[in-house]
């Protein structure tokens, strides 16, 4: 893709990154686009190792690539995912009951399906200058929850939920992200938070049957 864009010399590639890049902050308050990299899952080594290729492009060829980290989105959309942790705590609620919180202490960004499109609209419009060769963290620090406060959010939403809580930890990875950068040099700011995202998703779930 990346010599395709170079060989019909495309204005600007924008790379769908994840801050899943950043794994295990190792105990780091925060992280931001300076911050090392700390992959846990195939899916996080091969975004880091596609943003190396990409960025080394651009230092060899000029190819003018943006990567942009996004957060975990929530939300309705179109093709309507469960297996992503907002999602997948409010479809747990609404219809078991019940949510099972694997350690909670992690920390986890996340972002609203509306503000990933409304960044990605926005960087398609942004001076070329300002994006070329650079990675954005895509969210807001409020955006940042651990995943206990997460599940307790929902529980207060959805009544009556019960919250199970093991020691294992299936999923180690924690990060706390800075998007100081996205913020002061875009102007970029979220318009939805999670508490009415999950509002918007268990409204949604209204209309779906249990085997969705």
């Amino acid at each position: 893709m990346a010599e395709a864009c170079q060989k019909y010399d495309v204005e600007r590639l924008l790379f769908a990154s994840s801050t899943s890049v950043y794994g295990d902050a190792k105990g780091l308050s925060m992280v931001d686009e300076e911050s090392p990299l700390n992959p846990l899952s195939l899916y996080a080594r091969t975004k880091m190792m596609s943003e190396q290729y990409l960025l080394a492009k651009y230092r060899g060829k000029g190819l003018p690539v943006c990567c942009l980290r996004v957060a975990t989105n929530y939300g309705p959309s179109r093709r309507m995912r469960f297996d992503l942790v907002v999602n997948k705590f409010a479809y747990m609620a609404r219809w078991f009951g019940r949510i099972t919180v694997y350690g909670g202490k992690q920390w986890r960004p996340f972002i609203h399906t509306h503000d990933t499109a409304r960044a990605y609209e926005l960087f398609l419009r942004l001076p070329l200058a300002l994006i070329k060769g650079e990675v954005y963290n895509v969210s807001n620090t409020a955006g940042n929850y651990r995943i206990i406060d997460l599940a307790e959010l929902v529980k207060e939403l959805v009544p009556g939920t019960k919250i199970e809580i093991k020691e294992e930890v299936k999923d180690p990875r924690s990060y706390r992200v800075s998007f100081r950068k996205i913020e002061k040099k875009t102007g970029f700011k979220t318009e939805k938070n999670v508490r009415t995202g999950l509002l918007e998703v268990l409204e949604f779930l209204k209309f779906l049957n249990q085997d969705y």
